[in-house]
């Protein structure tokens, strides 16, 4: 369990070390069509203040069309964001564009991707996860 413990914490200090990418207009060339865990946080703030934690088996799919430019209904991010207050059309994508970027870890086994997505938002409980 400890051996286990420290890998994910190895991951995690991985994840929240790597270099940041912005919401912007060349978002889907800066993001990886792999699988992976990605972390969204607020540029102002401390890594312990992260917004939100997934995982998926495309990053670039994931965060750029359905979180960044898609439905609502689609994503609990943009869902959650639109009841917090931001209603207005464009305005979850002013909030990320603004005040946001993204980290990522490419992990390709769907396995580990979930059990490291449930480690990282169990130690950093992010403001928007479920």
């Amino acid at each position: 369990m400890i051996e286990i413990t420290q890998k994910y914490i190895e991951k995690l200090l991985t994840l929240i070390s790597s270099c940041p990418v912005s919401f912007n207009n060349v978002l889907h060339k800066n993001l990886p069509a792999s699988g992976g865990v990605y972390r969204i946080f607020e540029d102002s703030s401390d890594w312990s203040k992260t917004v939100y934690i997934g995982s998926t088996k495309n990053l670039r799919e994931r965060i750029y069309r359905n979180l960044f430019m898609g439905n609502p209904e689609v994503h609990t991010l943009r869902r959650k964001l639109i009841s917090a207050g931001f209603t207005k059309v464009g305005a979850v994508e002013r909030y990320l564009k603004s005040n946001c970027r993204i980290q990522y870890l490419k992990i390709s086994n769907e396995r580990e991707r979930k059990l490291f997505e449930h480690f990282a938002i169990s130690i950093s409980k992010p403001k928007y996860n479920d």
